[in-house]
């Protein structure tokens, strides 16, 4: 079993400026290390829904402990 120690939503754009492709991200940390993937789904697409520019991909950073 994975021990979770920390999840975060990082939700990206691509946009073009000035003629160059620029990617951007906004992070946010704390999420609930035991929120199962659907339910941090809706929570990054809930939260791209007040953004002006919808975010086109959504990830679920998770930090995991190994220990040998």
């Amino acid at each position: 079993m994975e021990n979770i120690k920390e999840v975060t939503l990082q939700l990206e754009n691509v946009n073009e400026v000035n003629g160059k492709m620029k990617t951007t991200h906004v992070t946010y940390k704390g999420m609930n290390p035991d929120a199962e993937d659907a339910k941090l789904l809706e929570a990054g697409k809930a939260i791209g829904s007040l953004m002006e520019d919808t975010p086109e991909t959504i990830y679920a950073v998770k930090r995991v402990e190994l220990k040998a």
